[in-house]
């Protein structure tokens, strides 16, 4: 078994989008297992959020479909289908297990969720990036991004999905780096394929 080597945590202070964001983590280990816990401090206007991003467990199962429902709910209606909404307790669970799954939490109360699927080596599927409706454009999505890339910091290649006519979605992700590589149909719903090359990618 090899030794765990855990580092202080550091704190950096950005500006990003207007928000002032305060980060507290703690570097990988020498067997790059992502670590359970990030701390976010938000500051927007006279609002300020203390979120905790926290490996999430099969006892949160219920709370991220009931998350992901309300989180996906318009695209739901918009299209007829979603894959992130109405998960099964059974497809959850599976997902928990098998892929890097981590709960966005505040006061106690779960907002959001990521999870990240390892398609090979070193490259990654952000399978789902979500904030409940009340919480949206305040920024987490954008730190959500930033701990996931710390996460995985030998990433040479990270790739997403997202309805080609979600412009919202395609400004936010561009915005972080990613660029449409593809575009398809899943079901009746255009599908754009987002890509990101990390500096680690030859």
């Amino acid at each position: 078994m090899s030794r765990r080597h855990t580092a202080s945590p550091s704190a950096v202070a950005l500006r990003l989008s207007g928000v002032k964001y305060t980060k507290r983590y703690r570097k990988l280990d020498a067997g790059r297992v992502p670590v359970k816990n990030f701390f976010i401090s938000l500051r927007i206007g006279d609002l300020k959020l203390k979120v905790d991003i926290i490996k999430a467990n099969i006892e949160d199962v219920q709370k991220l479909i009931e998350v992901q429902n309300q989180s996906f709910y318009d695209d739901y209606i918009k299209y007829g289908e979603c894959p992130g909404y109405n998960h099964t307790v059974e497809s959850m669970t599976n997902i928990i297990e098998n892929r890097f799954t981590y709960k966005i939490v505040y006061e106690n109360e779960i907002i959001g969720d990521i999870i990240v699927k390892k398609n090979s080596c070193n490259n990654y599927y952000l399978g789902c990036i979500c904030v409940i409706p009340y919480y949206q454009n305040k920024g987490i999505g954008n730190v959500a991004i930033s701990f996931i890339e710390q996460q995985f910091p030998n990433a040479e290649n990270w790739t997403l999905e997202t309805p080609s006519d979600k412009e919202v979605n395609h400004h936010f992700y561009k915005k972080l780096g990613y660029v449409i590589v593809k575009e398809y149909l899943v079901g009746k719903v255009k599908i754009a394929l987002f890509e990101k090359k990390t500096n680690n990618c030859c």
